[in-house]
């Protein structure tokens, strides 16, 4: 409506037809943008800028004139959604300026063919209801027609413009997003292959004492600053964690017992459950020495990861979690499963 009023300014042919005539160019784009949920934004204001050819509002009131203002704006608004319809349907490549088959087909089917109806219903409305004289009738059509066409150009241009531009930052975004994955799943092939090697070492050696264990790790981190530290989680069966706990000893000299984090978050012993998985190693030593002897499987994350793990005997990764070690820090554990003597 507002670009209809300010565009009446440019009006030529006895008032009736315009030089550029944007609001047809709007219709096509609200209807390639929005579809059917612009038909009675419109109709609205297509009704309303026929308001602006009357000397009086309440001119309406005529049925010739309402008749005339509603059957241009069917015809506008028709003429819009035909349009729409034949660049999506059948052309198939709404507005793809990168092919100029398609482009010119898009413009040619918007413009200037089907332009030809509003022309057409509202010329021919004038000259049956006497407001235009019979020898006007060919100059006012050709008016209204170029008027339309232009001003569909005009805004078909522009959409197509910014529906290339659109599409095109989104293809960077893609190879942004893509370049990060691809970098996360370098890291994590990396973890997995570190893990793999630690898993192997195990499974081949009849014991691993912590020194051996250190040894191994701490080149391991040297390659991977994404790993904050390395653990050792066996397998302590109920009857075993007597034994476990007396005679198993880690780098801190001391005996090492199966504990758990309370509701308030302090220390306890494990709860009676039929089988315990404690860190028993863990390096860098320093700095996680609270990590040792802590139960995974009484943390319900873990707990998850853990049986996943063991179930399907490959790699399971677990939800984030708060580390016990630094509570302010969150962490994914990877989770690697070793089986044998």
């Amino acid at each position: 409506f507002f670009t209809g009023y300010f565009s009446n300014s440019l009006l030529s042919v006895d008032g009736y037809a315009v030089a550029s005539w944007p609001p047809s160019g709007i219709a096509l784009a609200s209807f390639l943008i929005w579809g059917r949920k612009s038909f009675i934004g419109l109709i609205l204001g297509a009704f309303c800028t026929n308001l602006i050819h009357l000397d009086n509002t309440v001119d309406i009131l005529h049925f010739n004139v309402l008749l005339q203002a509603i059957c241009v704006t069917l015809a506008s608004v028709l003429q819009a959604w035909i349009g729409r319809q034949i660049i999506v349907n059948v052309i198939k490549a709404p507005l793809d300026l990168s092919s100029l088959k398609h482009s010119v087909q898009s413009l040619i089917v918007a413009g200037p063919i089907c332009c030809v109806i509003a022309a057409g219903v509202g010329t021919s409305l004038l000259a049956l209801n006497n407001v235009i004289p019979t020898n006007a009738i060919f100059d006012n059509f050709i008016a209204w027609w170029i008027g339309d066409s232009i001003g569909i150009l005009i805004s078909v241009s522009f959409y197509g413009a910014a529906s290339v531009k659109k599409e095109k930052d989104i293809q960077k975004q893609e190879a942004k997003i893509l370049v990060v994955q691809n970098a996360i799943s370098q890291k994590l092939d990396g973890i997995t292959a570190h893990l793999g090697l630690l898993a192997t070492y195990f499974a081949s050696s009849d014991n691993v004492n912590f020194k051996e264990f250190k040894q191994f790790t701490s080149k391991q981190l040297d390659y991977s600053q994404e790993i904050l530290a390395f653990e050792w989680i066996p397998y302590v069966s109920a009857n075993k964690l007597t034994d476990f706990e007396t005679h198993e000893n880690t780098a801190t000299g001391k005996p090492l017992y199966i504990k758990e984090k309370s509701l308030d978050g302090a220390w306890q012993p494990a709860g009676d459950r039929r089988n315990y998985f404690p860190v028993k190693y863990v390096y860098p030593l320093e700095g996680n020495e609270d990590a040792l002897g802590f139960d995974l499987a009484s943390s319900k994350v873990r707990g998850v990861a853990l049986s996943k793990a063991k179930t399907l005997n490959e790699l399971a990764l677990s939800e984030p979690i708060n580390l016990v070690q630094n509570t302010s820090e969150k962490g994914v554990l990877f989770l690697y499963p070793v089986f044998g003597e």
